[in-house]
C-alpha cells in the first residue's frame, strides 16, 4: 500500500491535482480512493464519484461527522484527504 497526502490553502487546486493523477494511477493498474477532510463542507465528493473514486468525506467542527455515499472496504481501494492509497 501507498499513501500520498495533498495539502494546500482552499481552492489551491487540490482536487484537480487527484483527479489527474488517478488517472495515471488507474491507467498504471493502481487501485484508488481518496478520504477528503473539510472544516465545514465539501461538494468535492461529487467530482470523485463522477470519476469513478471511491471517497469519503470528513467534516471538522463542534459535530465532526463522516459521510459516506460509497463503501470503501479494504485499504487497497480507500484513501485519504487529498491522500490517496494505491495498492
Amino acid at each position: 500500500m501507498r499513501l500520498a497526502t495533498v495539502a494546500g490553502p482552499p481552492s489551491s487546486g487540490k482536487t484537480s491535482v487527484i483527479l489527474r493523477a488517478a488517472e495515471g494511477l488507474r491507467n498504471a493498474g493502481y487501485h484508488l480512493g481518496v478520504v477528503k477532510f473539510d472544516c465545514l463542507s465539501s461538494e468535492d465528493e461529487k467530482r470523485y464519484q463522477q470519476a469513478g473514486i471511491p471517497v469519503k468525506t470528513g467534516l471538522a467542527g463542534a459535530c465532526a461527522r463522516i459521510i459516506s455515499s460509497s463503501p470503501i472496504s479494504t485499504p487497497a481501494s480507500s484513501g485519504g484527504a487529498g491522500r490517496v492509497w494505491t495498492s
